[in-house]
């Protein structure tokens, strides 16, 4: 994944001191390292579409929530009614 210039200019570095073949070699392992963490990198990123489905999820479960919170808010209210009726009847006596 290293690109040209920047191996030239690498080799031209460590040619003196490692010699022309061990350069290449250790340009080599570099590259091969760099990719393998590169591709380890980008199989955990996510895509459009999976943020895509993220998103429907989410909305989906909001849905859900809401209408619990209606129908819970509609069942205590007619719960408060039902009672309030059922004091006023029971003290009216």
């Amino acid at each position: 994944m290293i690109n040209s210039s920047t191996t030239i200019q690498l080799h031209d570095m460590l040619k003196p001191n490692l010699g022309s073949q061990t350069s290449e070699c250790l340009i080599n392992y570099i590259d091969t390292k760099v990719d393998a963490k590169l591709d380890e990198k980008l199989a955990h990123l996510a895509t459009k579409d999976d943020l895509h489905k993220v998103e429907i999820d989410l909305r989906d479960r909001l849905d859900r929530h809401f209408m619990w919170i209606i129908g819970l808010f509609v069942s205590q209210t007619v719960l408060f009614v039902g009672l309030f009726y059922f004091l006023i009847k029971t003290l009216a006596r």
